[in-house]
């Protein structure tokens, strides 16, 4: 159940945040119902579904934005990061459990730019 809530929750935000309503603001919050996710013990498959609905979620606006743009094209721009996004989760996760308290708080941030910079 906190799967789906945690997917429900975070693509809302982050739906909100990216999206055209201008809530720049959320950004911040947007991400840590997943990241919180990710440092339970909640199964890594039940993780990586619901990082990919949560990105999906999120990215909804882009079919808003573009309507007059191929739904192919606009998935083919999104494909990437849907497959970045949840890697750069289960990182965290994996620093989290391997590593020191300050190499957790930037490893998504770090891994994201990483990703972002690609």
């Amino acid at each position: 159940m906190r799967p789906v809530v945690v997917a429900l929750s975070g693509g809302a935000l982050l739906y909100l945040a990216l999206g055209l309503n201008d809530m720049w603001f959320l950004t911040g919050f947007a991400l840590v119902p997943i990241l919180w996710l990710a440092y339970t013990n909640v199964p890594l498959w039940q993780l990586i579904v619901a990082a990919v609905s949560v990105w999906l979620a999120g990215q909804i606006y882009a079919f808003q934005c573009y309507a007059s743009v191929s739904p192919l094209l606009i998935l083919s721009g999104l494909l990437p990061l849907t497959i970045a996004f949840p890697l750069a989760i289960v990182f965290s996760r994996i620093a989290q459990r391997r590593a020191s308290a300050l190499a957790t708080l930037v490893a998504f941030p770090a891994c994201w730019t990483a990703f972002e910079f690609l």
